[in-house]
């Protein structure tokens, strides 16, 4: 026999339930292994290569940004060992100059008239 009284299906939850549900999964701190970027962004790479118009854009970017990336990477070849050698004759210049000690305070002081000790003090002693 066919029963005609309603059926109760499970309420479905609100949004701020399905939030209070989902929240302690997207606060997870990840502390091992690589990041999620690493492991999304080849995934996304390879989607977006599927896309015609995504791939010329992209490979326009590469193609324009190869001979920057390629200039950048001849001028840090090219000037690491100038920056290497001048830092290492300022750090061996800094060595050779004899340390400026600084005026003993008691010589400074004895230029003041205000902090000199007196004439008589120095009878007394």
């Amino acid at each position: 026999m066919n029963s005609t009284s309603p059926t109760t299906s499970p309420q479905r939850p609100t949004a701020p339930e399905r939030f209070e549900q989902v929240a302690p999964v997207i606060a997870v701190r990840r502390v091992a292994g690589p990041s999620i970027l690493l492991l999304v962004g080849p995934w996304l790479l390879l989607v977006l290569l599927l896309i015609p118009p995504a791939a010329l854009l992209l490979t326009l970017l590469v193609a324009l940004a190869l001979p920057f990336v390629a200039a950048a990477l001849v001028v840090a070849v090219l000037a690491s060992p100038y920056l290497l050698a001048r830092a290492i004759h300022r750090r061996l210049a800094e060595r050779r100059r004899p340390s400026e000690r600084p005026e003993p305070v008691a010589s400074r002081v004895a230029h003041i008239p205000a902090l000199a000790p007196s004439t008589a003090m120095r009878r007394s002693q």
